[in-house]
Parts: C-alpha cells; structure tokens; sequence
C-alpha cells in the first residue's frame, strides 16, 4: 500500500461498522489484512466483522484477513 494515500487505522475501524456501507466495510476489511503490524483492536474488529457483518463477503474478507500473516506481528 502506498503510504501517501494509506488510510488512518481509526477511519479503517469506523468503516468497518455495521452502520456503514457494504463498500466501505469490504474496504476496510480488505486494507486491514495488508497492514504490516496489528494490534488487539485491529484482531477484535475483524474477528467481530467475521462473526457479525451482515454481508458474507465482508465475513469472507475479514476472515481472510485474519489468516494473514501480518495480522498477528504485534
């Protein structure tokens, strides 16, 4: 990911709510698996988007991005 146009990781967890829209959360999911280091906030939003989004692509992503390998880097 280019870091001129990265995504601060708080707006990543906000577009990663229910409340917001399909694209915007497939987004977010999507972005969080190609993080270089994570931290518990990052793991327990995308194990809640897995168990919880409404969207099985959304679920699918964030379980995808909870194998990669770069998610448990602490």
């Amino acid at each position: 990911m280019d870091p001129s146009q990265a995504v601060p990781l708080a707006q990543l967890l906000r577009d990663l709510s229910p409340e917001t829209a399909h694209a915007a959360r497939l987004g977010a999911a999507r972005a969080l698996g190609e993080i270089e280091a994570s931290d518990v906030t990052v793991v327990r939003a995308l194990l809640e988007a897995k168990e919880r989004d409404p969207s099985y692509q959304v679920r699918q992503t964030a379980a995808m991005a909870l194998r990669a390998a770069v998610c448990w880097r602490w």
